[in-house]
């Protein structure tokens, strides 16, 4: 979305320290007054109020500056993103006013960062250049400052270079993925395509080298309709700092890669549970989907999937008997303690150790509410030696049965006056989970769309947390 922050590997204060040097000066710009020094280590150049010693509330500026030094002579891009105004100084001058100006309000820094501001400078490899920014506090409070973007602008086309690197590679290995400034706690994506040229990459490199690797690093699923032209794809979503480590031993075979997805892989957007009514209109946004989330949507609606949720691969293969429950019928009307356990017997088939993980789906096949088809009550991994076996049970309670009642609290009262007397008439229920009587199939799966066996249960009514009812 934005130009890269200044890197610390390529920036020091002036003094040889790594990142940038912060002075704040008491007043507007031009005051000479110097409050404190504080270090920036990066392109992420923010003070706020109180937080550093000897930063006030408000009522202050600050000059940050860093000397950057480049391995490859060219132009670069310099930007501002900021949350107050701000000026970018390169060797002297001035490349990126965000004061004399104010941009307008983007989206980062949870809606107070403005859209992003630019211009083109050229440096040269291995000599010194001075960046300086000046920011503005007097005005706001709490926090002040900008993200500082610095970014090579290739004279060549990147992909065409990686196509070339790719040919002449035995293994191609392709990462692709968002960031934070894509997908974050603060806010969500409106698209599942890849940001940028990403996509085009992957099918550019996988045409000239069919034995390519695809690394998908993002939080959440993303188009993947280049999928089947990919001999090998590994969702390693955001694994913080010893991802790297990780993916080497999976890519060199050192681990099995025994996770499985935690969510469903569409086809496309439009089969999304939250197609239609995310990003919302007018200030709002509808849960339109109800209970059918995640999987439960796609299967309820019979809509194709590109990875269904549960799916995952190893690099043995597994046999999975069919479940032994220790009863058949269950009495949750009598006690709700009540249990079923279901054992389930696994087998490593191929020639090396590997990890599976078994899932246990719930059915109900007589709903008499709106209910997901089947939903995931339980799971073991199991990891085994080549030819080895082992037994995983896992207990159902009444609530793997239940769904929610959400009783008649917001009905209220009626107050009939048709004889002039006022007569209060209430029918209120508390909220409950309900356990309806009759048939559910227990499924053993690989995942939601590999079923591999499949037993009935009968089961009787239950609930917990009983109504509490009024009368006239």
């Amino acid at each position: 979305k934005t130009t890269p922050i200044v890197d610390p590997n390529v920036v020091r204060t002036p003094t040889g320290e790594s990142g940038f040097d912060v002075v704040v000066y008491d007043g507007a710009p031009g005051s000479g007054v110097e409050l404190t020094r504080v270090n920036r280590p990066d392109g992420r150049i923010m003070v706020v109020g109180r937080q550093d010693e000897g930063v006030p509330k408000s009522a202050f500026h600050f000059r940050a500056t860093g000397i950057v030094t480049v391995e490859t002579t060219g132009h670069y891009v310099f930007s501002l993103v900021e949350v107050s105004p701000c000026r970018l100084f390169v060797n002297g001058d001035c490349v990126v006013d965000g004061a004399s100006t104010i941009p307008e309000r983007g989206h980062s820094f949870f809606g107070m960062g403005s859209v992003e501001i630019s211009a083109i400078v050229e440096l040269t490899a291995g000599e010194p250049h001075e960046i300086v920014l000046e920011c503005d506090g007097e005005q706001r409070q709490w926090m002040h400052g900008a993200r500082v973007g610095m970014q090579f602008i290739e004279p060549e086309d990147p992909i065409r270079r990686a196509v070339d690197l790719a040919a002449e590679s035995d293994v191609a290995l392709v990462v692709v993925g968002t960031t934070d400034e894509w997908e974050s706690e603060g806010h969500d994506r409106d698209t599942l395509a890849l940001p940028g040229r990403q996509e085009e990459l992957i099918r550019e490199v996988v045409a000239a080298n069919p034995r390519t690797v695809v690394l998908v690093n993002t939080g959440a699923p993303v188009d993947m309709s280049w999928a089947d032209d990919v001999p090998a794809v590994l969702q390693v979503w955001f694994g913080g700092q010893e991802m790297g480590t990780a993916v080497v031993d999976v890519l060199f075979g050192e681990s099995d890669p025994g996770g499985r997805l935690p969510t469903t892989i569409p086809e496309r957007i439009e089969h999304t549970p939250a197609w239609g009514n995310f990003p919302g209109e007018h200030g709002q946004v509808r849960y339109g989907e109800g209970v059918l989330i995640g999987h439960r949507w796609y299967e309820s609606r019979h809509l194709p999937v590109r990875y269904p949720f549960g799916h995952g691969l190893s690099y043995s293969s597994f046999h999975v008997d069919a479940p032994d429950l220790d009863r058949d019928v269950v009495d949750f009307a009598t006690d709700e303690n009540s249990t079923i356990t279901v054992h389930v017997a696994v087998t490593n088939t191929g020639t090396r150790e590997g990890t599976h993980v078994v899932q246990l789906y719930v059915a109900p096949l007589q709903a008499t509410v709106t209910r997901p088809p089947q939903e995931l009550k339980a799971f073991r991994k199991v990891h085994l030696a080549a030819g080895a076996s082992s037994v995983v049970s896992m207990t159902l309670g009444m609530r793997a049965f239940a769904h929610w009642d959400a009783g008649d609290t917001y009905r209220g009262s009626l107050r009939p006056q048709v004889t002039g007397e006022r007569t209060v008439v209430e029918s209120i229920s508390d909220g409950r989970w309900c356990v309806d009587p009759g048939l559910y199939e227990i499924r053993v799966a690989n995942s939601s769309a590999d079923i591999a066996h499949s037993s009935v249960v009968t089961v009787s009514a239950g609930s917990t947390h009983a109504s509490t009812a009024g009368g006239l």
